[in-house]
Order: C-alpha cells, then sequence, then structure tokens
C-alpha cells in the first residue's frame, strides 16, 4: 500500500515539473495507463487543431479570400504580427468561439459598427475628425464652446460607440498583409 502511495505520488510530482517546466521526462510501462489519463488534461490545450478549425470558420464565415493559393508569406510581417495587440486579441477571442453561431461571429467580424471603427481611426478619419473640431473652434463667437464640446463628442463616438476592434483590425489588416503576391 505504501509503495503505491508513493508511486503515485512520485508521478503526480513528475507531471507537475513536466507541466512547469514544459518538459517531458520517461516513464515505465507500468505507469502508461495513468500517465496518459493524467497528461490528457495537459496535453489537450496544446492541441493546435481545434484552434485551426476555428481558424477556417472565422476565415469562411468573414468570406476572406483563400490567401494560401494566391501568394507566400512574408515571414518578417509574420514575425512582427505574432506579437502585435491584434494578434494577440484575436488568439484569445478564437479561442473561445466554441459555443458560438456563425451569425454571432458574423457580426463579430463585420457589421457596420466595425467598418465605421475602422475608418474613423484610419490617417484619414484622423485627419478629418482634428479639422472638424480645429473648425468649431474657428466659429466667431461659440468657437471658445463649441471646440471642447466638438472634442468630447469626437472622444464619445470614437471610444464608446466605435471601439476599436482587434479582431476586426487583424481579419481585415493584418491576416491580408502576411501574403506577398508571387
Amino acid at each position: 500500500m505504501h509503495s503505491s502511495v508513493t508511486a503515485v505520488a512520485n508521478l503526480n510530482h513528475r507531471l507537475a515539473d513536466m507541466s512547469a517546466y514544459s518538459a517531458i521526462t520517461g516513464f515505465s510501462d507500468s505507469e502508461a495507463p495513468l500517465l496518459f489519463g493524467k497528461l490528457a488534461g495537459i496535453i489537450a490545450p496544446q492541441n493546435p487543431k481545434p484552434i485551426e478549425e476555428q481558424f477556417a470558420r472565422v476565415v469562411t464565415i468573414a468570406n476572406l479570400p483563400d490567401f494560401k493559393t494566391s501568394g507566400r508569406i512574408d515571414v518578417e510581417r509574420l514575425l512582427k504580427a505574432r506579437e502585435s495587440a491584434e494578434c494577440l486579441e484575436f488568439r484569445a477571442w478564437l479561442s473561445k468561439l466554441e459555443g458560438m453561431s456563425d451569425a454571432q461571429i458574423a457580426e463579430m467580424v463585420g457589421g457596420i459598427r466595425n467598418e465605421v471603427g475602422s475608418l474613423i481611426r484610419s490617417n484619414g478619419g484622423k485627419a478629418l475628425r482634428f479639422a472638424v473640431t480645429t473648425a468649431m473652434g474657428l466659429i466667431h463667437s461659440v468657437g471658445i464652446v463649441a471646440r471642447p464640446v466638438a472634442g468630447v463628442v469626437d472622444s464619445f463616438l470614437v471610444e464608446r460607440m466605435f471601439p476599436s476592434s482587434g479582431v476586426f483590425a487583424f481579419l481585415t489588416q493584418t491576416y491580408p498583409s502576411l501574403f506577398v503576391s508571387s
């Protein structure tokens, strides 16, 4: 009895070490059944297949072109994109799509709100917003009040009504930019 409890404790300790150090240690054949049961919980989150399937689903729902057949990947852009805020937000979002319907996903990756948000955050949109708030300040007799009010309204529109979406930005800007035409 004592030796079996010690064996299980030793196995649990080695599994904890493997998890902490992202490393695999050796096991005997007799430990295999117990090991595979324990490792399933550790290995399952590392399986990329479910995430790849969700990504393919999103690409189909978003009606993105099939970039894989039309060009090659720009490795420098890919390495930069991996660390971008948009990519990190997209990967986190992608891992939570299991129970969502296609309609919910379509609304999240499309929709007029995302389109408008993207436009007002573009360089041209920023320039137009700046020009409007500046022009409000130049109106004689009301400019001193109008410009701050225009700035508050602008901030409200940008931050509250049309918040930035890293998911939308990744799908419409970052992802397509990774592929270079042959």
